[in-house]
């Protein structure tokens, strides 16, 4: 399992997936916003990220922060409301011995009916 899960981390490094996370605040903020333009604004950004946003020292800082309290009131799949997505990733990645799709649609099923 730990092998499958270091590939796994090898692979979203690779492809980025890191440097990518789209909207949500909570994993972008970081001190280090004050003084330094983020990874996440260079190169190929997130579709929900958009192309006029810019680094601009201690402002970005403080709007990232802000964002931190509206987090969860935004649309599923936007900020850090990920939603099903987290299950159906890692069903892919990493899935326990004899998963199948049918387990994941299950799975889904369940989650979406819990308040």
């Amino acid at each position: 399992m730990q092998e499958r899960a270091r590939r796994a981390v090898a692979e979203l490094d690779r492809a980025g997936g890191f440097q990518r996370n789209g909207s949500d605040p909570v994993v972008w903020w970081q001190p280090a916003l004050i003084w330094s333009r983020p990874a996440w604004l260079n190169g190929q950004r997130a579709h929900d990220v958009p192309p006029t946003m810019r680094w601009y020292p201690v402002v970005t800082f403080w709007q990232v922060t802000c964002d931190l309290a509206a987090s969860e009131a935004v649309p599923e799949g936007h900020g850090h409301r990920y939603g099903l997505m987290p299950v159906e990733a890692w069903s892919r990645i990493v899935p326990p011995d004899g998963w199948t799709p049918q387990d994941t649609e299950r799975l889904v099923a369940y989650l979406r009916e819990q308040p």
